[in-house]
């Protein structure tokens, strides 16, 4: 089971343990956390073959980048069933923004927590406020902060909004 889910989560060797129903000592791990979401460095590592087959697709997505480019932004919604190629045609894309030196902010569901529908937002806000999993509350709040000064955003409402739904806000702005 380990094997399966260890890109999804940190955990902690506990060693050969004796189990109830089991003949042998199993190698247990203790859950430690769930990582978040998955981005385009899945692929970081990987030696790809030629994308092939899902020109139209990318075509589609440029012309989309082009648009909000111009200023006519817009969102983009790609579904479609396992293993056809979704997170490639996404990487591929984001592949090419990087060349052109335009940011990638990137956030996706894990079919492996359970948080819900707002899960890829809060994925995308910690990725655009560059809030890291080991990172404390005091430092999590400073960056929201520093992040909403840098495009002028960072009215009082707006700090306690967001540091509410990322779970960072203190007991006293909480009340």
């Amino acid at each position: 089971t380990f094997r399966l889910v260890r890109p999804f989560c940190d955990a902690v060797l506990l060693g050969a343990q004796e189990i109830k129903g089991f003949a042998r000592p199993v190698t247990v791990h203790r859950l430690v956390r769930l990582k978040s979401a998955g981005t385009s460095e899945q692929f970081g590592h990987a030696v790809l073959a030629a994308y092939r087959g899902r020109s139209e697709e990318l075509r589609q997505l440029k012309r989309a980048l082009q648009d909000a480019s111009s200023g006519h932004g817009n969102a983009v919604g790609i579904c479609g069933s396992p293993g056809l190629g979704k997170s490639r045609l996404c990487f591929e894309l984001a592949e090419r923004c990087r060349e052109r030196h335009i940011p990638v902010l990137e956030a996706r569901a894990s079919p492996y927590d359970y948080s819900g529908p707002l899960q890829p937002l809060l994925e995308f806000l910690r990725s655009f406020f560059r809030i890291q999993p080991h990172d404390g509350k005091e430092t999590a709040r400073a960056r929201i902060i520093a992040g909403l000064e840098a495009i002028g955003s960072a009215s009082s409402d707006d700090v306690a909004a967001l540091m509410d739904i990322l779970g960072v806000a203190d007991a006293a702005s909480a009340a």
